[in-house]
């Protein structure tokens, strides 16, 4: 990915089929979008240094706030095609303190690897 449009953090619960959205940033409104109640945007940005980031904290932990995350990067490849990478976590136990911080701990290193598999790529478009 050498490009970075947008970011994106979505949910999934137990009785949902689809995905809702929470938050998201991206080029065109410049910062980020809350789409949600229950979550709180601390900050993002849409940097294409490879320091992209969206950040948000959950208002009041509960119970209804179980079940799947997904955390999802629109860009463009090398030579402009639309690409898109998405990493999940579950949260899966009402222990909110541990499991939100080991999941979010898991998207966090998931990005971090996705951050350097798009400056590899900007290294080699350069290069």
């Amino acid at each position: 990915m050498t490009a970075v449009v947008s970011l994106s953090v979505a949910y999934l619960n137990s009785t949902s089929t689809s995905y809702e959205d929470l938050a998201f940033v991206n080029e065109v409104e410049g910062h980020p979008v809350n789409l949600s109640r229950e979550i709180q945007v601390i900050s993002g940005s849409v940097d294409n240094n490879g320091e992209s980031t969206l950040l948000v904290q959950f208002k009041y932990p509960n119970t209804k706030m179980l079940g799947e995350y997904m955390c999802s990067v629109k860009g463009l490849d090398d030579i402009g095609r639309p690409l898109s990478i998405s990493s999940t976590a579950n949260l899966t136990s009402y222990s909110l303190n541990t499991v939100i911080d080991t999941s979010l701990k898991q998207i966090e290193a998931h990005l971090k690897l996705l951050l350097v598999l798009y400056k590899r790529a900007l290294t080699r478009r350069q290069a």
